[in-house]
């Protein structure tokens, strides 16, 4: 969830260009939706009374699917189509349009309405696509740097030496803090990142280099120790031998 907040947080600019294009997609697939449908509505005024029972007749049988075979599509009094009576109701389907969810509560019944509704599904899924995808490179980009710190803190505790612990990760938190820090200026923004990694690699340099040196000191100190180790055995032989000398041969005897 951690990693989530924090992709989501880097992504705010992403975020709040798709809300703005999201709402300007709904005002204006809704509105047009709303008068392409209203087009196909009869004009009351030109129906007498027996047609208008007819046509309300026809309009309220559940096969005809809100269209009447004889009038056109059914509206209400105010000529207004019966699934789209406002643009505000509109928005719903502009909403589950655009966005790909397909709720099939209300759809167009016109062909220009339907035309509609297939340009919404076309521009919906370039509008939504773009922002999707910069949050998601936000979210891996996120989770490898999250991944990359757990392996150098994990690698850090397996390098010792002499009941010495040699870590890659530094003791402060300057690096945390500047990855974290809130810049809003691009620029500025870039070279504080090319900062933190240029540390970074300074960091992880002079790890290596005192790692290196206090292997050698170790190696060193080993040599040593074998050395005196192979001097001291050689005193020791050096000083059991007895000397070989004529005097000391023992008498052969005779026969």
């Amino acid at each position: 969830m951690r990693l989530i907040g924090e992709a989501i947080q880097n992504s705010s600019q992403a975020i709040s260009v798709l809300v703005f294009l999201l709402c300007m997609g709904v005002v204006l697939f809704s509105s047009a939706l709303f008068h392409v449908e209203r087009l196909s509505c009869p004009m009351r005024e030109e129906l007498t009374s027996q047609e208008l029972r007819e046509y309300a007749q026809e309009c309220a049988e559940d096969y005809n699917r809100g269209v009447s075979p004889k009038y056109g599509l059914c509206c209400t009094e105010d000529s207004a189509p019966n699934d789209f009576p406002s643009i505000i109701a509109a928005s719903w389907w502009s909403m589950a349009t655009m966005t790909s969810v397909g709720y099939g509560e209300v759809y167009p019944r016109t062909t220009l309405g339907k035309c509609v509704g297939f340009v919404a599904m076309l521009v919906g899924m370039v509008l939504i696509a773009l922002p999707v995808a910069i949050v998601g490179q936000k979210f891996q980009d996120i989770y490898e740097l999250h991944d990359l710190e757990e392996a150098k803190v994990r690698a850090g505790t397996r390098l010792q030496s002499d009941s010495k612990v040699w870590s890659v990760m530094p003791a402060s938190d300057v690096l945390h803090r500047l990855r974290h820090l809130p810049v809003k200026d691009p620029v500025l923004a870039a070279s504080v990142a090319a900062l933190t990694l240029r540390l970074e690699d300074v960091w992880e340099q002079r790890e290596q280099l005192g790692r290196n040196r206090q292997f050698e000191l170790d190696k060193q100190a080993e040599f040593g120790t074998k050395a005196a180790k192979l001097l001291e055995g050689m005193r020791v032989s050096a000083s059991g031998l007895r000397p070989f000398t004529s005097s000391s041969r023992e008498p052969t005897p005779r026969r």
